[in-house]
């Protein structure tokens, strides 16, 4: 691990070379290798058109933007449209970055803390949309993103100081933000490919499955919190397993427990999927019983995600094909085939009807979206018995389904 490394103060006013800008560019970033610690290694970026400001056509870094939630804000009032919302949070626009290199043959090499951090970023970026273009999902939704690097996120009902240690996809602003860190001194998060795949999925499920809302519509007009609950853990868990899938892309394969070089041991375990999560008293108690807010302050809403997360791993492995298993979550998503709904019309044909979307209606959605018969069949093994589903709500199984301990 890179522990040496400490948060410089930002300046974007760096004296850099001119390196080329036409891609495919060859940087020096940090990677994960094979040996488990990350280490400067040499990758092409081939979508990066300007390495001085680090904008490409997967990801344009912004610098020293102001991010202001303030829920008193007259701004932040009244019936508003997503751009009035988005217009109203950004206090600051900010500008492009400056990235400092040492240029070594054709090779760039960044010179200080910022400039590693904001290529790796960039490099992260790239890895996330290779994963999600394989996977069909349309240009149009992995359109370029922009990407506020070090901005002042500032949530006065929080806290009077800007927030720090958190990479984040934020619906409001429609883009992803790189926080300091202060806390996090192991493998700063924008740093960790896994990570930036677990939040470029937030912003593929909110293109996907809320249609790009800044403020979804379900989360108000859902007052139960046990649907809540359960679409929160969705998002969740769902990023996990993408950023797990993101991991796969990296020089040392995928990695189940990528979290624990970010945040800490106890974390991995409670997300890693080769452990076995299976519903526990205590966290169906809390989907049941808990409001929204309690449930997720306690982290409830990662295990219950890690459930879902777990069943599709598990099944990839059984079938010795995770891909299948990953076209198919992703294709779940929305569908607008009356036959086969997808999870957007699982929720938005329900936005009246909150008690429609529960566990098994969920199961059922990603169970439809598999073809292949012994894919459901294992599927359906996992979500049944990872979610204690009892069988008979599973309707989109086969009747060939054994629900076993496979």
């Amino acid at each position: 691990m890179v522990k040496g490394f400490r948060v410089a103060l930002l300046v974007f006013a760096f004296t850099a070379c001119a390196p080329p800008t036409s891609s495919p560019t060859q940087l020096m970033a940090l990677e994960l290798t094979p040996q488990g610690v990350y280490r400067p290694q040499q990758v092409q970026l081939t979508t990066l058109a300007n390495a001085i400001q680090l904008k490409g056509s997967v990801a344009t870094l912004i610098g020293s933007a102001k991010i202001v939630l303030d829920y008193n804000d007259p701004l932040l009032q009244g019936n508003l449209t997503d751009g009035q919302v988005t217009s109203a949070l950004i206090k600051s626009n900010g500008s492009a970055p400056t990235a400092n290199y040492i240029q070594q043959g054709a090779v760039l090499w960044p010179s200080d803390f910022d400039t590693w951090n904001m290529v790796t970023t960039y490099y992260n970026f790239e890895k996330a949309y290779r994963y999600f273009h394989a996977l069909q999902v349309s240009d149009e939704v992995l359109s370029p993103a922009d990407v506020y690097y070090f901005p002042s996120f500032l949530i006065p009902a929080v806290s009077q100081d800007p927030q720090k240690d958190n990479a984040l996809f934020f619906a409001a602003v429609g883009g992803f933000m790189i926080l300091p860190f202060d806390t996090y001194q192991s493998i700063p998060l924008a740093m960790n490919g896994g990570v930036i795949g677990h939040e470029y999925s937030h912003r593929v499920m909110n293109r996907l499955v809320f249609e790009g809302q800044a403020s979804p519509d379900p989360y108000a007009a859902w007052g139960s919190s046990y649907p809540l609950n359960i679409l929160k853990s969705l998002d969740e868990g769902f990023a996990d397993y993408n950023g797990w899938g993101t991991t796969c892309l990296s020089p040392n394969g995928c990695n189940t427990r990528y979290l624990e070089y970010s945040l800490s041991r106890k974390e991995a375990d409670n997300r890693d999927y080769e452990l076995g999560h299976c519903l526990t008293s205590d966290l169906a108690t809390a989907l049941n019983s808990y409001n929204f807010n309690d449930f997720n302050s306690n982290g409830f809403e990662y295990r219950l995600g890690a459930l879902f997360g777990t069943a599709l791993y598990q099944a990839g492995k059984l079938l010795n094909n995770h891909d299948i298993f990953r076209s198919a979550l992703i294709a779940s998503y929305s569908d607008a085939n009356s036959s086969n709904p997808g999870l957007h019309e699982l929720i938005y044909n329900n936005l009246t009807a909150p008690g429609a979307f529960t566990l098994d209606a969920v199961a059922n959605v990603l169970i439809n979206h598999l073809s292949d018969l012994r894919a459901k069949q294992l599927l359906c093994n996992q979500l049944s018995n990872r979610l204690q589903i009892p069988p008979s709500l599973l309707t989109a199984c086969p009747q060939s389904t054994l629900y076993d301990s496979t």
